[in-house]
């Protein structure tokens, strides 16, 4: 599919390959943790399906992201609901070529802006070491309000 896509360059991670390869505007490249924070770090948008890990990272470096939910996974569908609604990432249905170069046509230029998510570890820690004297749902309430969701436009 992502063949017929020549104006991008596309660098896929998959189980099944084993050594790296390059075929046109494709690269292939086995599991590596580092070589794919590399390649995350430099790429303009990411297409995932819409778990946490990976899109999480992605808008901590201010990627965009097109994303489609593994159906039936309802944490993926969630997830999706929640990023489209703020309008983090571009959800679809079905990943199909007209769908990717829609996106990249769409997002074409455009820069995200880096998420700061909060150290939420450090912060519980504190309000534990302090006794909890506010509720729960004061002290998340107080933990997520520093932290303001930057405008993206790859929104479905």
């Amino acid at each position: 599919m992502l063949r017929g896509i020549h104006t991008h360059h596309f660098h896929i991670y998959e189980s099944s390959c084993k050594v790296s390869s390059d075929e046109g505007n494709l690269h292939h490249r086995p599991f590596s943790r580092a070589n794919f924070l590399r390649d995350l770090s430099e790429c303009s948008g990411i297409i995932c399906n819409s778990g946490f890990e990976l899109p999480s990272e992605a808008l901590h470096l201010g990627k965009r992201i097109l994303a489609k939910p593994l159906l039936g996974q309802l944490e993926q569908e969630s997830n999706a609901l929640a990023l489209s609604q703020l309008g983090l990432a571009k959800i679809v249905v079905t990943l199909n070529i007209e769908e990717i170069k829609r996106w990249l046509m769409e997002t074409a230029g455009e820069h995200a802006v880096p998420m700061n998510y909060p150290n939420v570890a450090e912060r519980l820690a504190e309000w534990i070491g302090d006794g909890c004297h506010n509720n729960l749902k004061d002290f998340a309430r107080s933990v997520w309000q520093s932290m303001s969701i930057p405008a993206h436009s790859s929104s479905t």
